[in-house]
């Protein structure tokens, strides 16, 4: 995933890169998120800072016995905000994330112009082997040898463990 400043910075590169992959991604609605999001994030900071410096005023209120029950009123208005932004940012956030995956990074020069079906082979290394058998997947192999049970592992501890048999 390429990182939203060099994005930021090049956005005329990874138009190119987009445009060079056949992507569908609109590299302006990220620019926009991203915006959005920086946004988001000071007023987020901003608030977290005031409400800070306001949670610092109530001991020394309560110190010198004045009455605090504006300032506690101010401290839930400010949380809800701060609630309110927050959310909204972690949607955002997801967004723009989801988005960002499905930017190409920036192909090297000599790469052809296209997709995956535009591939060139560039070289080989070593012999092929050659069988006198069809060979068998990996998870065909795991199966025939019952040498892993995935729904048991995933009964224990949730999907992406395995478990081994035997």
């Amino acid at each position: 995933m390429l990182d939203m400043k060099f994005i930021r910075e090049n956005p005329e590169l990874v138009k190119n890169a987009i445009n060079n992959k056949n992507e569908k991604t609109n590299l302006n609605k990220v620019l926009g998120l991203d915006k959005e999001k920086r946004k988001l994030q000071f007023r987020f900071d901003t608030m977290r800072a005031e409400q800070n410096s306001v949670s610092k005023q109530i001991p020394e209120l309560k110190k010198s016995k004045k009455d605090t029950s504006e300032i506690v009123a101010q401290m839930r208005d400010i949380s809800n905000k701060i609630k309110e932004i927050s959310i909204e940012l972690s949607s955002i956030t997801e967004e723009l994330e989801t988005k960002l995956l499905n930017i190409p990074n920036i192909p090297y020069k000599d790469v052809p112009i296209g997709g995956e079906s535009n591939n060139v082979f560039v070289r080989e290394w070593g012999e092929k082997k050659q069988f006198n058998f069809k060979p068998s997947e990996h998870l065909d192999l795991i199966n025939q040898n019952k040498l892993l049970d995935f729904k048991r592992a995933t009964k224990l501890s949730g999907s992406g463990f395995i478990g081994y048999t035997g």
